[in-house]
């Protein structure tokens, strides 16, 4: 099929059809899009190795992860971030070298790496989303999310999520084009979900505080001090997460958004520069992917200690190794069964 009819289809710029419509030489373009590429793998390497160690605990010790709402919503955010490189961090990289090594791109390839692209981009951001709110229900409403808020209702949302982020890119972007549904997913997902994130999370900070503080009043002497100084420390650290999500997030996003605007907004840009940052901006989200495991499953200690005892380097030094003289406890502690060595 003709470049020009499948472009029409896809509802393509130009710029997406062609690389002919500046006057520089496609050998010159080839020459600067595979040190370009260098930055992909390096990222796909990152993005996928953590993610898949978080899937692979779970599925391993899934009775004792899967016990609460939040778990499975980390699991699902774990998988998103997983498919984004797998899946589409795998399938833009074979199209920009193709894009690269001719002179013209394939454009049902592209179409499909543009489509996984946002499907799995959306389905982490709502991911995140998802476990912003939830957090909010439990300390706002902690006697309702203990009783009512069940693993079933996260399941039921990370369905929820898919289906949203598999649905709208499916039908908008060949409806609009990639570059006007890049404006979308950037005002609908990506702002909403920080507006969710600033009222979530400091709606948390605040009603711990005032709990901290109340509690704080009924104790006294040396138990007041005891109590104040735990409550700081947890104070510090709920600060501590709260900047760290948001930093991340913001500056992932933030220059992101600023260059789909720029896509949109402005019209004197020539192709190579729009080619430049249409593929800016994917790299700001997809290593947004590759913190998510460090900055939200790797804070979690049964999270963190269930890949470590995933890994098989930790086997050759098993629990049934105990000295003569010490016995072998084992005690649960987070869903995750610990082990202690006491002399007997």
């Amino acid at each position: 099929m003709d470049n020009d009819i499948v472009g029409r289809f896809l509802n393509l710029s130009s710029c997406d059809i062609y690389l002919r419509c500046y006057d520089i030489s496609l050998n010159s373009t080839a020459r600067l899009e595979p040190r370009r590429q260098s930055h992909r793998p390096a990222l796909n390497r990152d993005d996928m190795p953590t993610n898949f160690l978080i899937c692979w605990a779970v599925y391993k010790q899934r009775r004792k992860l899967l016990r609460n709402a939040f778990n499975c919503l980390v699991v699902n955010l774990a998988f998103a971030d997983l498919v984004v490189g797998l899946i589409a961090l795998t399938i833009s990289t074979n199209v920009h070298l193709l894009e690269a090594l001719t002179n013209h791109p394939d454009l049902p390839v592209l179409a499909v790496a543009h489509v996984s692209y946002f499907i799995c981009c959306s389905a982490s951001t709502l991911s995140l989303t998802a476990m912003a709110v939830d957090r909010y229900i439990a300390v706002a409403r902690p006697v309702i999310y203990r009783n009512k808020i069940r693993p079933s209702h996260a399941l039921a949302v990370s369905v929820c999520v898919w289906i949203v982020s598999i649905s709208l890119p499916s039908v908008l972007y060949f409806e609009i084009g990639f570059i006007k549904y890049a404006f979308v997913f950037a005002n609908m997902a990506i702002f909403a979900t920080v507006i969710i994130f600033f009222f979530s999370y400091i709606s948390v900070y605040h009603k711990l505080r005032t709990q901290f503080q109340m509690s704080s009043h009924l104790h006294s002497g040396m138990n007041f001090e005891s109590a104040n100084k735990r409550a700081l420390e947890q104070e510090k650290r709920i600060a501590k997460t709260f900047v760290l999500i948001l930093a991340a997030y913001l500056i992932c996003y933030t220059p992101s958004c600023v260059i789909i605007y720029t896509l949109n907004l402005c019209h004197s840009c020539s192709c190579i520069t729009i080619h430049w940052l249409r593929d800016l901006q994917y790299v700001f989200i997809w290593l947004n992917s590759s913190l998510n495991p460090f900055l939200y499953s790797w804070q979690i200690p049964a999270f963190r200690e269930a890949v470590l005892d995933s890994m098989p380097l930790k086997r050759g030094r098993g629990l049934n190794q105990v000295a003569p003289g010490q016995s072998l406890e084992m005690i649960e502690d987070n869903s995750i069964l610990r082990a202690r060595v006491t002399i007997s």
